[in-house]
Parts: structure tokens; C-alpha cells; sequence
């Protein structure tokens, strides 16, 4: 707000606390001008052989063009400088590249301490967005997991999943069903617990005259959530299918007498 580089809001930060040399921080502008401080007893501590916590561990940061990693109580310095190539490599939405940063940085060994709790938090500004309530774009977190990555990851994907069923439903409208399906099924990939995706799954099959293949995810569905019987019965989407003997011994409605 005072118009300070990075730089200067890190001199004055750490000038005018008598901590300085315990911390770690990092400051990057909109710009993506970026400046970091590192105490030098962080670095001791991760060198006294009479600190248990933190001895031998690796204290610092790696950056590039809009981007900053930094960490104390690392594994190495390859830490750090894995999650920035992870970052710029992936591809996705930005929570999908920061989640690529984690991962990389514990493949190359993290925190020496091992694992307990991750997150991930984005956020974007009202001004840009006036009808938004909430600048938090993603907040998500685990507090404590013996792998907090890989349910991050989980948590991420079922919250991704619906965004690929969102377009999948919009692709479908226009037409493009070959599309609509091939952005159900990463949405069943991500969220393979879910029977109202594997339905919805079935729907797009059946749209595309893709009866076997409707039949298959319309039954993994229903073997999730029963009650789906009687919703894919009634269903126009699988109008065409309703005299096949497989659809409705499926659904129920299937009468050997007739």
C-alpha cells in the first residue's frame, strides 16, 4: 500500500523485529517481483548437532518469474528447487500446479521431520470480482494424515470433478458428445465414489448411442445407490433404451411374462 518493493518490506519487517534472525519470509507483489529472508539461526539451528529437531536439515528458497518455494527443516536444497520446476511444468488450473509443487517436494524428501499436514490456499481480489462473496478461489487442507499429500490431492479432485461434470453438461447441450463424455469420464477418475457422476456417465453414453457402455456405468451407479433404479426408469436420457431386455432387468421393470 506504501508503493515498497519486496525488498523493502522485508528490510523493514525484519529490521524492526528482534527475532529477525528466527524467521523465514517471503514477500512477491503483483508484479511478481519476489524477496525473501532466511535468519541466520535457522540455518545454525539446522547445523548444531544438539538441536534433535532440526539438525542437518536444509534451510532456504528457489525462485523464478512469479514464483517463490521456501522452507527451514528440509531434506536438501533440491526440495525447494523441485517444487518451482514442478510448478512451471504442470498443467491445469493453478491448484492443480501448486498440488504438482507439493508432491515434488516431498518425492525429493520434504521436511526431515516427515509428514503430518498440507494445504493449499488461493485467493483473488473483490475489485476484480464485485459479485463475489468470497476471495478464496481454493481453501483446502488436512490437518493430520499419514500421507496429508495424496488426500489433499483426493480432496482437490472431488471438488475438481464437478467442474468437469459442469462442462461435460455444456458440451453435451451443444452437441459435441464425444467431447461431453471424455469430460465425465476424468470426472468419474476423480471422483470414483460417486454415483451421480457414474450416472451421469451413463447419460452421455446414452446420448451418444452408446448403449453398452450406458449400461455398464448405469449399473456401477446403481450398485453405489439403488434408489437410481427407479430415477433411470423415468429418465428420458435413456429413453431409447427402455424396451432393451438389459436396461430393464437393470432398472427393475423388466417382466419375464411379458
Amino acid at each position: 500500500e506504501q508503493g515498497l518493493s519486496p525488498e523493502e518490506v522485508v528490510k523493514r519487517i525484519t529490521d524492526e523485529d528482534a527475532l529477525r534472525d528466527r524467521r523465514q519470509v517471503a514477500v512477491m507483489d503483483a508484479r511478481g517481483q519476489v524477496a525473501v529472508y532466511t535468519g541466520k539461526s535457522i540455518i545454525s539451528r539446522n547445523t548444531d548437532a544438539g538441536d534433535r529437531a532440526h539438525w542437518g536439515a536444509w534451510a532456504g528458497h528457489a525462485l523464478a518469474p512469479n514464483i517463490s518455494a521456501q522452507g527451514n527443516t528440509l531434506a536438501s536444497e533440491e526440495v525447494v528447487k523441485a517444487m518451482v520446476r514442478a510448478y512451471q511444468n504442470a498443467e491445469g488450473e493453478m491448484v492443480e500446479r501448486l498440488m504438482a509443487a507439493l508432491e515434488a517436494g516431498q518425492s525429493e524428501g520434504g521436511d526431515i521431520r516427515g509428514m503430518q499436514s498440507a494445504g493449499i490456499l488461493i485467493v483473488r481480489p473483490f475489485t476484480d470480482y464485485p459479485n463475489e462473496t468470497n476471495e478464496r478461489v481454493w481453501d483446502i487442507r488436512v490437518d493430520d494424515a499419514v500421507n496429508p499429500f495424496k488426500e489433499l490431492r483426493r480432496v482437490m479432485n472431488v471438488r475438481l470433478s464437478s467442474r468437469h461434470t459442469q462442462r461435460s453438461a455444456e458440451l453435451a447441450q451443444a452437441g459435441k458428445l464425444a467431447e461431453a463424455i471424455a469430460e465425465q469420464k476424468k470426472a468419474v477418475a476423480m471422483h470414483p465414489n460417486n454415483d451421480g457422476i457414474r450416472y451421469t456417465l451413463a447419460q452421455r453414453y446414452a446420448q451418444a448411442g452408446e448403449y453398452l457402455n450406458a449400461l455398464e456405468s448405469l449399473e456401477n451407479a446403481i450398485d453405489m445407490q439403488p434408489r437410481l433404479k427407479e430415477d433411470a426408469a423415468r429418465d428420458q436420457a435413456f429413453a431409447k433404451m427402455s424396451d432393451m431386455v438389459e436396461f430393464k432387468r437393470l432398472t427393475g421393470s423388466y417382466n419375464p411374462s411379458q
